[in-house]
């Protein structure tokens, strides 16, 4: 799994540009990855983070369970350590009004507001097991 932003070597970007990604991205291999985050990955945000308005995570694939399950990893630790407030879904704003309405008050079944997202990225196991916590995180 890479969570990382790239820049082509040949791109018309300033180098300053290039410099600035090299310095500010991170590879992060899946089979490092787990709970509790490593102490390099750890160190990485620490040290971004704190002038960071916007945090960007990608990933080579979607679906696997492996990625998806890092993805969340991350965000959890971004959530209780950096004061994260928001994330955003890879779907329809419209089509997860009822997912962010379970997660902001504990109210509704989030099985089906999963599924009302029409997305497969966010209507599966993993996803579901999130957003549980993330309702019980907001709960206390």
């Amino acid at each position: 799994m890479k969570y990382w932003a790239t820049m082509n070597e040949y791109s018309d970007k300033p180098r300053e540009a290039l410099d600035w990604f090299k310095q500010n991205t991170m590879e992060i291999s899946v089979f490092n990855l787990a709970e509790p985050l490593g102490n390099a990955v750890k160190s990485f945000f620490s040290k971004r983070l704190h002038a960071a308005s916007v945090i960007g995570l990608g990933e080579m694939t979607h679906g696997a369970s492996e990625i998806v399950r890092g993805r969340f990893c991350l965000l959890k630790h971004l959530v209780q350590e950096h004061g994260v407030t928001v994330i955003i879904l890879e779907s329809e704003m419209s089509r997860t009004k009822m997912l962010n309405d379970c997660v902001l008050s504990g109210k509704g079944n989030l099985e089906e507001a999963l599924s009302a997202t029409g997305s497969f990225l966010a209507a599966n196991h993993e996803t579901l097991e999130f957003m549980e916590w993330l309702s019980e995180f907001n709960a206390s």
